[in-house]
């Protein structure tokens, strides 16, 4: 049987996620609130539109009872997505996290744990998206197919599973840059006052 430290060892070599393991846990919670934040703001034009027009519809109908509220909404969810709308969103997930990975950042202590796995994965799923994207706007025909809109759906999902890592990595290397600026704060005022007492 395995014990919590094998099971974490050998967790921590699985690539680009592996890293989450060894996250202290506060920044495992801020990552993840940051990532709701960005789910919630960055696709407000298509789930609000369509609560919008789900509770519009259900108050045009006289009897309550024939009101589907949950229905209408992912109907319409639906034909809001199904012009591949979360491929673009994907492209604009992936994008700025990658510039940023990809750069030399000498501020960094240490380098992103597989940095290469991670880059190859965003450069591939951001060509799926291109090119499924590309396809949804010159055919018609593949507009509102749904195997097409659950496969960008997914492709969403996905590309969230990949920023939540690097968001996670980032508000650790801020955790710890403010403890060593509060310990560097600490060692001139002890210095200060040793020199001056």
């Amino acid at each position: 049987m395995l014990n919590k430290n094998h099971l974490t060892k050998y967790l921590g070599k699985v690539p680009i996620w592996g890293y989450l393991v060894k996250a202290p846990g506060q920044a495992r919670g801020e990552g993840f609130a940051e990532l709701i934040v960005t789910v919630l703001f960055s696709t407000l034009p298509i789930w609000l539109g369509s609560v919008l027009k789900a509770f519009s519809t259900c108050a045009s109908i006289s009897n309550d009872s024939d009101c589907r509220l949950l229905e209408v909404f992912f109907d319409q969810l639906f034909q809001s997505i199904s012009r591949g709308e979360l491929l673009v969103y994907i492209l604009a997930i992936t994008g700025p996290t990658l510039f940023l990975l990809l750069s030399t950042r000498k501020s960094m202590e240490s380098e992103f744990p597989g940095r290469q796995g991670y880059a190859v994965t965003s450069v591939l799923l951001g060509l799926v998206a291109a090119v499924t994207f590309f396809y949804l706007k010159t055919e018609e025909d593949l507009v509102g197919y749904p195997p097409i809109v659950y496969a960008s759906a997914a492709l969403y999902f996905f590309s969230l599973v990949l920023l939540y890592p690097y968001t996670v990595y980032t508000y650790q290397f801020g955790m710890s840059s403010v403890k060593k600026s509060e310990k560097d704060t600490q060692n001139f005022s002890d210095g200060y006052r040793r020199h001056r007492g």
